[in-house]
Parts: structure tokens; C-alpha cells; sequence
């Protein structure tokens, strides 16, 4: 889900309804701003808090930009790459998940994170706390999967 902010109210609009507008947005090189939803990549952006801005894709990604795709199943996602592979191939995860998702196609790619707004104050994404942000996710997504490694077998246990 994603909203759309004007005058300090946001309301709630499905993404389903508003991929006409991004794409044509998108693809006439112009930018689109929405409130956030959901809790993937907290807390680099934040649930119904952050704004998020997406702009044109260029030809080639790197690691650790923030692209917005569509699943096979029709799903629309915002996450960060962690790896690119030959072919535009890309493995991508939420920066507050532990699984990985493998093999996204440049094709599912609709547009770029280029700007994220936290009370009303640009976040630079290229700084340093930044980067050391990037820097601290390899550890952060290991200690999300051992966590609920661990809540599976907890239940499990409890379940019997």
C-alpha cells in the first residue's frame, strides 16, 4: 500500500490503482513521492512515516540502491539490492528481513529510490551514517535470520 501526501493528509490508495500514475510518471522522467507503508525496510524508511520519492531506472543498478519492482504475482515491492548479477539479474531483501529474493529481472524494475524525506527533512542517501548503514546490513539481516531460526524452533517446541 502506498499514499499519496497534499497537504499534510495522506490517504490511503492501493498500488494497484496508482501503478498507471507512477508509470507514466516514471516514464515521462519525472519523479513520484508517496507515504510508505509497511515495515521491510525499517528502519531505513519507517511504516507511514517516511516519505519516499522514486525516479527514472537507469540502464544498470548497483548494491544497495532501493528499486521499486513487481513480483510475478503482480505484488509491488520497494527494496534494496544486494547483489547484481550479468543479464540485469538482481537479488533483493528488505532491509528488515532475513530472506533473501533471487533472480528479479531489470524488466520487473519500474523505477529508483532517489530521495527519502523524514520530518520533512531530506535524507541524504550517499552520507556517511548512510554508509555505514549499508555497511552494517550483511550483519543486521544475519541476526533477523538466526532470530527467527530461533522463534520457529520456540514454537515448535511449544507446539508439542
Amino acid at each position: 500500500m502506498g499514499e499519496i501526501k497534499g497537504n499534510m493528509n495522506c490517504k490511503k490508495v492501493s498500488f494497484e490503482n496508482l501503478y498507471p500514475i507512477i508509470e507514466r510518471t516514471i516514464q515521462a522522467g519525472n519523479e513520484f513521492s508517496f507515504c510508505a507503508f509497511g515495515s521491510s525496510m525499517l528502519p531505513f524508511i519507517r511504516n507511514g512515516k517516511d516519505l519516499v520519492t522514486l525516479g527514472p531506472v537507469s540502464d544498470e543498478f548497483k548494491k544497495n540502491d532501493v528499486i521499486f519492482y513487481r513480483r510475478a504475482n503482480g505484488q509491488f515491492v520497494l527494496h534494496r539490492i544486494v547483489a547484481a548479477h550479468e543479464h540485469g539479474v538482481y537479488d533483493l531483501c528488505g532491509d528488515n528481513q532475513g530472506y533473501v529474493e533471487k533472480g528479479i529481472s531489470s524488466r520487473q524494475i519500474i523505477a529508483k529510490l532517489v530521495r527519502l524525506e523524514r520530518n520533512e527533512k531530506e535524507i541524504n542517501l550517499n552520507s556517511f551514517p548512510a554508509k555505514l548503514w549499508y555497511l552494517w546490513l550483511p550483519a543486521h539481516r544475519f541476526l533477523i535470520h538466526v532470530k527467527c531460526a530461533l522463534r520457529r524452533r520456540i514454537f515448535k517446541i511449544i507446539k508439542k
